[in-house]
């Protein structure tokens, strides 16, 4: 599949289709199916002829699903697709035609199609496994073609194979003998539910074992002689499946291509860090400690009631003091104290108190520090997006939608339907302004409070 938009430095659509186009004319189906040894002209020559091919087909080499393939169709104004279809002549040998599909029957799985250059508009239904559509990969159709024709050779072969052994002389076989015949009643009759039955009959359930036995003896003889004269033996070789590969034991060796173990070992373990118990627990703690910060809040965003504008910012800076003392002291207290309690008896690989600067630049635990520092970077870096992001809306969830205010005593707020579900009633005003009178009656009041403050502080 070839998007219709392609990156930059990519060959456009049109061309990979052109060139795909090209590539697929040049393989013909009769040449591809003669090059695999299948036999497709003579429908009575091939193995298990008398078997219909379509019930042995695979879906698995469906480049499009007949609902696709319907939707070209329409999308096309009804123009039908071109294909060629592999069907029998008047002589009794089959050729494949060109025609055209014009639909799909689901309730058969098979497709409408009507033979190009046909003087009649009748149409016909033909399977899938026979049906080659203009625009699918030969090669790939091909493979679905030749795996239905050999299922089917398989199949026809296995029925022959059980309807020979069936049909064997056992005569002459012996039966099993008491001590056998003893054993497989003892076996049968262990069931709970047979206890205390004493006096049931076996004789039927001794016939069935015996036949069964001579069958498995005659199925020896058989792959015997079957594997000794092959095809000369009952005219013809049977085209058995091959038997599935033996799974290898759990415990089994594998043969593993030799490679320097003991080089490789000593150079991830130069590289990592994660080669010490000690380092293991290290992070480990350092990741709890991180992600208790994470959970933390900048911010207070608890209002319950309303503010005015110097209790609003008070609770905000005495909120981001201790968030942030927090941090300074606590926190990175808490990531060096974690650090000695699990290095002091590391040795080596992590000494803290190696001296040589250029030993330390070297060694594990500068690789361990720059670790714990980029953990801290992001533990703060996730705290600010969470506690901006909460602390928005918290502001924004006492916004209403529109605002019509007719007098200072007097202000409707539309809010909007999720702030009303969130509180079952319309949000308490956040801010509360008080109006100062003047000393001349001819002023208007004032506020106390520089509206224009409220925005720069919120």
């Amino acid at each position: 599949m070839v998007p219709y938009v392609v990156s930059s430095g990519r060959l456009p659509r049109g061309l990979v289709v052109e060139r795909t186009k090209k590539v697929y004319e040049s393989f013909g189906l009769e040449a591809l199916l003669d090059a695999v040894g299948v036999e497709w002209r003579n429908p009575k020559a091939a193995p298990g002829a008398w078997l219909p091919i379509e019930g042995f087909d695979s879906f698995d080499f469906e480049s499009r699903l007949p609902s696709e393939w319907m939707d070209i169709i329409r999308e096309s104004g009804g123009k039908p697709l071109r294909g060629r279809a592999l069907c029998k002549d008047s002589d009794g040998l089959c050729a494949w035609r060109p025609v055209k599909i014009v639909d799909y029957n689901q309730a058969k799985d098979m497709y409408e199609v009507a033979f190009e250059n046909s003087r009649s508009n009748e149409t016909t239904l033909i399977h899938r496994v026979k049906l080659f559509i203009y625009g699918e990969d030969p090669r790939i159709f091909v493979n679905r073609f030749v795996g239905a024709y050999y299922r089917r050779a398989y199949a026809e072969s296995l029925i022959r194979y059980t309807h020979y052994i069936d049909n064997m002389p056992t005569d002459e076989i012996p039966e099993l003998n008491n001590e056998q015949i003893a054993n497989i009643i003892t076996q049968a009759l262990a069931a709970r539910s047979f206890k205390g039955k004493s006096q049931l009959d076996t004789q039927s359930l001794i016939i069935e074992v015996n036949k069964e036995f001579a069958k498995v003896m005659n199925k020896i003889v058989f792959d015997r002689q079957m594997k000794s004269k092959g095809k000369n033996f009952i005219g013809g070789n049977l085209m058995l499946q091959p038997p599935p590969k033996k799974r290898r034991e759990y415990y089994g060796l594998i043969k593993i291509p030799s490679y320097k173990f003991i080089a490789t070992y000593k150079s991830f373990g130069a590289a990592s860090m994660l080669i010490k118990n000690e380092a293991i627990k290290a992070e480990e703690r350092i990741n709890l400690e991180c992600l208790e910060v994470q959970d933390k809040e900048i911010f207070n965003t608890n209002f319950n009631k309303t503010l005015k504008l110097e209790e609003f910012k008070q609770i905000e800076v005495s909120s981001i003091s201790q968030c942030s003392y927090y941090l300074r002291e606590t926190w990175v207290s808490k990531i060096k104290d974690i650090i000695r309690e699990k290095f002091k008896n590391s040795g080596e690989f992590f000494n803290l108190e190696e001296k040589n600067h250029e030993l330390y630049t070297k060694s594990k635990l500068k690789k361990f520090f720059t670790l714990v520092k980029i953990r801290m970077e992001e533990t703060i870096r996730f705290l600010f997006e969470k506690s901006f992001t909460k602390y928005v809306d918290s502001i924004l969830h006492f916004v209403p939608v529109a605002c019509t205010v007719t007098s200072s005593n007097k202000v409707e707020n539309l809010y909007d339907k999720s702030q009303l579900d969130d509180l079952g009633h319309p949000p308490f005003p956040l801010f509360s302004i008080e109006l100062a009178a003047t000393g001349s009656p001819e002023e208007m009041p004032t506020y106390t409070q520089d509206p224009k403050k409220l925005i720069e502080i919120a």
